[in-house]
Formats: C-alpha cells, sequence, structure tokens
C-alpha cells in the first residue's frame, strides 16, 4: 500500500519506492523529497497482507512513528564549526587545553579531531559507572554531573592496529557538549546554542535537549 502525492518528473521515485516493498527491501518507510523549496515527493507505504487479522495495527502512513538514531551528530557538527569559525576552538585543539579535568587514562593526548572523527577510544559508557538519566537535565549538566563521569574514562582503542576508529555511538555528544560548555563565550550547552542561536533566529522549533 503507497499513500502520498508525487509532482511530474518525479514518477521513476515513485516506482522504485514501489520496488523496494514489493522486494522486501522494506516493510513500511516514509520517503520526501524538496527541489527549490517546494516538496516533489511525499510518500509513505508498507506491505500488508490482506488475510492479515492486524492490519489496523501494521499499516505504515505518513503519521506512523519512527526512531532516527544518531541524527543529533549533524547538529553537533553543525555547533562545532560554528565555534571553530569564530576562533572560540579549533580541531587540533587538545581538549585537555579547555578542560583541565579531561586528563588520565590517555585523554590529555586528544584533540577535538579525535573525538570528531570517533577515533577518542571513548566509544562506549563503562558498566561500572552507568550515568543516570536525570543526569543529563539541564542544570545537573551544568553542575558538572556528565564531566565527572567522563573525567573518570580511560581511553581503550581497538585491537586491530590499522584503525582508531569506533563508532561512538552516545559519548561523543557528551564529550562535545562539555567542551563547548567550557569555549562558549556564555558558557552554554549545545542544546541553549542550537535554541537561542540558531532554531529563534530562524523561527523554528525553539524546543531542543541540553
Amino acid at each position: 500500500i503507497v499513500r502520498g502525492t508525487i509532482q511530474p518528473g518525479y514518477e521513476p521515485v515513485l516506482e522504485e519506492f514501489q520496488t523496494n516493498l514489493k522486494m522486501g527491501q522494506d516493510d513500511g518507510v516514509q520517503f520526501a523529497a524538496y527541489a527549490k523549496g517546494r516538496c516533489v515527493v511525499d510518500l509513505a507505504g508498507s506491505v500488508v497482507s490482506s488475510s492479515d487479522s492486524n492490519d489496523r495495527l501494521r499499516r505504515y502512513d505518513e503519521g506512523s512513528y519512527v526512531c532516527c538514531w544518531s541524527s543529533s551528530k549533524v547538529l553537533e557538527s553543525a555547533i562545532m564549526a560554528w565555534l571553530v569559525d569564530r576562533g572560540h576552538i579549533s580541531y587540533d585543539t587538545k581538549i585537555n587545553d579547555v578542560w583541565p579535568e579531561f586528563t588520565g587514562g590517555g585523554k590529555e593526548k586528544l584533540t577535538l579531531r579525535d573525538v570528531m572523527k570517533h577515533e577518542a577510544g571513548l566509544k562506549a559508557v563503562p558498566f561500572d559507572a552507568p550515568v543516570k538519566l536525570e543526569e543529563f537535565l539541564p542544570e545537573n549538566i551544568k553542575a558538572g554531573c556528565i564531566s565527572k563521569h567522563i573525567e573518570g574514562w580511560e581511553c581503550k582503542f581497538p585491537e586491530e592496529p590499522k584503525s582508531k576508529q569506533e563508532y561512538h555511538a552516545l559519548t561523543r555528544g557528551m564529550i562535545l557538549n562539555e567542551t563547548v560548555r567550557r569555549v562558549d563565550p556564555k558558557e552554554r550547552t549545545m542544546g541553549e546554542i542550537l535554541r537561542e542561536d540558531f532554531a529563534e533566529p530562524l523561527g523554528i522549533d525553539k524546543e531542543c535537549y541540553a
């Protein structure tokens, strides 16, 4: 089942979309594309068996919720580039230079570039020192709850010597947020910068994470 709209000239997109569903590449999918500020493709589709008694629950449309993993990394990168452009930090700055407590376990050698490239050796939060959900509240971040955790971590690089790169799925944002708080002239979190200098001036969603 495919729903939505498509503008003239973009029919091949619809054909590919339908083929994807027929071949089982997706069982529920949304896709939208804009050209010159105009929505030219807005599709949603799902694979539903007419004999399935749970059809109503399995239908997938433009209102279905999806989980978008790692979408914040694009925003992190934009904010870091923004701060670099303004001379508040450079990609070759050692994190330890702006955050003196970021030391021990090999951390004092790490640069912003290492963190951005997922080459910091800090890919995971240690199991013996879990971070509590409430510690991510803005007031607790600013009180140093997260930075205290990170300061106790040790660098652990892959055993394969060809590359130091390992995906820092959760930790990159934590490290960058603490770095940003220390180099931003107003000592703001990434969420505050995103809201005050990006979202509000552009008139977009003003609610964002700390």
